[in-house]
């Protein structure tokens, strides 16, 4: 029982761990700024280009938040009494 208690917070921890960061949020804000952009351009591009003129800037945010993740997020040490309440 103990074991089941113990692989339900280390699930817990990890949750949190991976969402706190904020680095979704920067890509949710990023499908947002596309939905917003996006009609304006397609009066002059057409619907097809005013969408897929935002493949570079998918590239581009989907590597500078994996760099981020990896040099800055996980290197974090955890706070002493742990991330939860």
């Amino acid at each position: 029982m103990s074991e089941s208690l113990d692989t339900k917070e280390a699930e817990r921890k990890a949750f949190v761990s991976y969402f706190q960061d904020g680095l979704w949020d920067i890509g949710i804000g990023g499908v947002l700024l596309m939905f917003v952009i996006a009609p304006f351009l397609s009066a002059s591009l057409g619907d097809f280009w005013s969408s897929a003129v935002f493949v570079p800037f998918w590239g581009v945010l989907f590597i500078v938040l994996w760099i981020l993740r990896r040099r800055v997020v996980r290197p974090r040490p955890e706070p002493a009494g742990g991330w939860g309440p």
